[in-house]
């Protein structure tokens, strides 16, 4: 491994454990809403069963992405990829799972506000 190969890396593992971190607490549903971490949505924001379900969803996937990251990361690296290969493949999956959480995370909001209005 290069100097390159390296501190792509660490960035990579880095980035992988401040998703895995940050998907913990909101997945445990120990994040209140507030106005600086979590899906901040004006559904979310209206009640906390909204708010606790669609972030417990965002943090599932928060967790998911950042283990995906670190191991298409480490894999990479082993595998022999270069910087540019690793790069490529990892970004992806990355962006590919903050997008599949944030669909998820809003369709779960829509999901309880729907069944709360059709129990009513």
């Amino acid at each position: 491994m290069n100097a390159g190969q390296i501190v792509l890396l660490a960035t990579y593992l880095l980035t992988s454990a401040v998703l895995v971190g940050s998907g913990i607490p909101l997945y445990q549903r120990k994040v209140g809403r507030n106005n600086w971490f979590g899906l901040r949505t004006k559904l979310t924001m209206r009640d906390d069963d909204t708010w606790f379900a669609a972030n417990q969803v965002a943090g599932r996937w928060l967790i998911i992405t950042g283990i995906g990251t670190g191991l298409s990361a480490a894999g990479g690296m082993l595998a022999g990829m270069n910087e540019v290969e690793s790069a490529t493949v990892v970004t992806g999956g990355m962006l590919a799972g903050i997008s599949i959480c944030v669909f998820a995370s809003l369709a779960e909001q829509r999901r309880v506000i729907e069944e709360r209005d059709a129990a009513r």
